[in-house]
């Protein structure tokens, strides 16, 4: 019920990166939280370093919404943080019976019984019993290195996590994982954009000089590239790991993508991607062909137990239409189609900047909930900063009822 409770509490702080992270994209939200306020963000242009960032992140949204593996995984990510939360619910009220049911039936009552029976105060004692209960249960069971508030409330939901993050790391026989595939094709794309913005001619060069400065693993699928085609991997390796993506083993696929599509001609990369796409090479060692995500979606519209991610249900209509300008491959195998992206490609995500929330809905409540999502699978949530806002309630409570007591006649 903690986890409940902040994400229906509009007045609950929104989360915050660490200062050494710029931006980090929640995939199971769709949440892009910035560490920067909305004046900087509306003035991205003049700040290359945090557009930099912002493409960067905005590529996993790219890879989210245009392949099957990487949709997939944002609806399980979704999923079991819904679930964990829905036990927490029931966990606690199953806590506090009596509380919950004397709650449950003040807020169910007439208001002429409420007003008959000042009900509403009823209310306040079940809801302080539940808080004190649930405050007191949260400090014994709170891990003793874990701060975050989900970490001592829905502690399975991080098992189920953890779990997704460990696949997502799982190298097979070629040495790749979809990590690598992942955050490396995030890394080329953002450095082949900045390549755009200053105008290197050398590709290549950039990347092979760029890539050093993120963590070792980022350069990994890059170097696998390099090392069969040479200095060509740079205009290889974002429509291979594009393609990569639609399968369930990604790192797996990725070296019989790239083999089939070093044998195009020079300036034909994204051409001969998209006539692979279409011809779905079989692959044993990739596992199973997912498609895109529009396809996966589609195909989950037919099975009401897998419910399609609605986060995401602007941009999966535009790359359905049938006149839609650009496509999957164009999408994540260059980068000069990304500000080219029509403002209805980006409805339904949520932006979190330090003064507050950027986004097409106006449902306040709704923006407010997907962005405290994405804070809970990001591990921002406090625990602390709960605890102190518990017993701030408790006090004021306390002090109202005080001076109900006391009050003259």
């Amino acid at each position: 019920m903690p986890i409940f409770s902040v994400l229906f509490n509009e007045q609950a702080p929104v989360p915050r990166l660490p200062p050494e992270v710029a931006a980090q994209f929640a995939p199971g939200a769709n949440v892009m939280i910035l560490n920067a306020t909305r004046a900087e963000f509306r003035s991205m242009p003049e700040r290359p370093v945090l557009a930099s960032n912002y493409v960067h992140e905005g590529y996993h949204l790219l890879q989210t919404v245009c392949t099957g593996y990487a949709f997939a995984r944002a609806q399980r990510i979704k999923e079991v943080t819904l679930r964990s939360i829905r036990r927490s619910l029931w966990r606690d009220l199953r806590r506090n019976p009596g509380a919950s049911a004397l709650f449950f039936a003040c807020n169910a009552a007439p208001e002429f019984l409420r007003r008959r029976f000042e009900l509403d105060r009823i209310k306040n004692v079940a809801a302080v019993l539940i808080q004190w209960n649930t405050l007191h249960a949260i400090q014994m069971q709170a891990p003793a290195n874990d701060h975050s508030l989900a970490g001592a409330d829905v502690p399975d939901l991080f098992q189920d996590l953890a779990l997704i993050q460990q696949e997502l790391g799982e190298a097979g026989a070629s040495g790749l994982s979809a990590w690598h595939i992942i955050e490396g094709g995030a890394a080329v794309f953002q450095l082949a954009y900045e390549a755009t913005q200053t105008g290197a001619d050398d590709l290549d060069a950039t990347l092979t000089a760029g890539l050093p400065r993120f963590d070792a693993d980022y350069g990994v699928a890059y170097a696998f590239a390099r090392e069969r085609c040479g200095a060509r991997a740079a205009a290889l390796f974002l429509p291979a790991a594009a393609l990569a993506l639609r399968y369930e083993r990604p790192g797996e696929a990725f070296p019989g993508i790239l083999e089939q599509l070093r044998t195009c001609e020079p300036g034909t990369e994204i051409a001969h991607a998209r006539s692979l796409a279409g011809r779905r090479p079989r692959m044993a060692a990739a596992g199973r062909y997912l498609g895109t995500a529009a396809e996966l979606s589609a195909w989950s519209w037919r099975r009401p137990w897998r419910r399609p991610h609605s986060y995401y249900k602007a941009p999966l209509a535009f790359l359905s239409r049938p006149d839609r300008p650009v496509d999957e491959i164009d999408l994540l195998g260059s980068p000069a189609q990304f500000f080219k992206l029509p403002h209805e490609f980006f409805q339904g995500l949520v932006l979190v900047t330090h003064d507050g929330l950027l986004a097409a809905s106006t449902d306040s409540l709704e923006l407010h909930m997907r962005a405290q999502l994405a804070g809970i699978q990001l591990r921002f949530d406090k625990r602390p900063r709960w605890e102190k806002q518990v017993l701030s309630d408790l006090s004021a409570w306390g002090r109202s009822v005080a001076q109900r007591m006391f009050a003259g006649p």
